[in-house]
């Protein structure tokens, strides 16, 4: 299970990569370039060292939460890639500049990148389908900047000046273990874990990251190394993870085909997260759900929450 957005998922720590900037001239007046970095819960790692390279589009506009028509001067959308150490360069080598009058420009950044077609100019939104694209869906919260020394996104005088595009997670995640009940039994083999009536297509809105979901599918986790259990232990064995639209009410439902036969309709008894988050399945929030396997039934025998940890791209199918 490769993929590569989906390994950027880290503790919720934030770095910083300072970028230097460029100046180009226009007419008689030094034109500062934009130079970004990236930081934020949604990352791979703490350090910029750890960073998985990544593809994102960037959002500029000249008014706070507005990224409908982006039609003015110096508005655009552009595809940028992350680098290890957490610059930013896009894709088509241009070098966007902060407005000469020295006026604000805003920035947001969603990723996995998105292709034009998917970008809804009216209303300020953009629509993934889960399985479609890499799984991971990412959102960075508006920023604002300007030519000044001090208002820059980066290359300020004073590095804590810097403001990075700050990546959080939109999807919850589970993952899946697995273990015999009792030592002594069959070797069993998990193929696939599916889970029911799964919403799949995203609309997130560009000026606040907030999403919707809609439509109806099965999403499947297909297993095929690594996922037999022994039947002479009773120690877990990982098979993978799913990342799902979060919910705010009720749970999902799984069915488990394995090598002893299918089991269907396993409810997922997910807890609360905290007191001050009762619903569990948050964006970010990660669990643990372990498969307690007989010789002839299945359960589950634990869920808890856990460290996120990262999805390898193309586990995440849609059936």
């Amino acid at each position: 299970m490769k993929r590569n957005i989906t390994k950027l998922l880290l503790p919720l720590t934030l770095f910083s990569a300072i970028g230097c900037s460029d100046n180009i001239q226009s007419g008689d007046k030094d034109v500062e370039t934009i130079q970004l970095y990236v930081a934020g819960s949604g990352l791979s790692a703490a350090t910029k060292a750890d960073i998985v390279p990544f593809g994102t589009t960037i959002f500029a506009s000249t008014q706070s939460g507005v990224y409908t028509s982006l039609s003015a001067t110096d508005e655009w959308m552009k595809d940028a890639d992350v680098a290890a150490n957490g610059s930013v360069s896009f894709k088509d080598n241009s070098k966007p500049s902060y407005p000469e009058t020295g006026g604000w420009i805003y920035l947001i950044a969603v990723a996995p990148a998105v292709q034009t077609s998917a970008v809804n100019t009216g209303d300020g939104t953009v629509t993934y389908t889960l399985g479609d694209t890499p799984q991971d869906l990412l959102y960075a919260k508006e920023i604002r900047g300007s030519r000044w020394d001090g208002q820059r996104f980066s290359g300020n005088t004073v590095s804590a000046d810097d403001k990075p595009l700050a990546y959080e997670h939109l999807l919850t995640q589970l993952q899946f273990k697995a273990r015999k009940a009792t030592a002594g039994g069959l070797d069993v083999t998990v193929t696939k874990i599916t889970v029911q009536d799964v919403q799949t297509s995203v609309t997130l809105t560009l000026s606040d990251g907030t999403t919707a979901f809609s439509g109806q599918s099965p999403v499947s986790l297909a297993l095929e190394s690594n996922n037999t259990v022994s039947g002479s232990s009773t120690e877990a064995i990982d098979l993978g993870s799913i990342l799902l639209p979060p919910l705010s009410t009720g749970t999902y439902t799984i069915t488990v085909e394995t090598s002893i036969g299918t089991f269907a309709d396993v409810e997922l008894d997910i807890p609360a997260t905290n007191a001050e988050t009762p619903a569990p399945l948050q964006p970010g929030v990660s669990h643990e759900i372990t498969l307690n396997i007989y010789d002839t039934s299945l359960d589950i025998s634990s869920v808890k929450v856990s460290e996120w940890t990262p999805v390898e791209r193309g586990e995440l199918v849609l059936k």
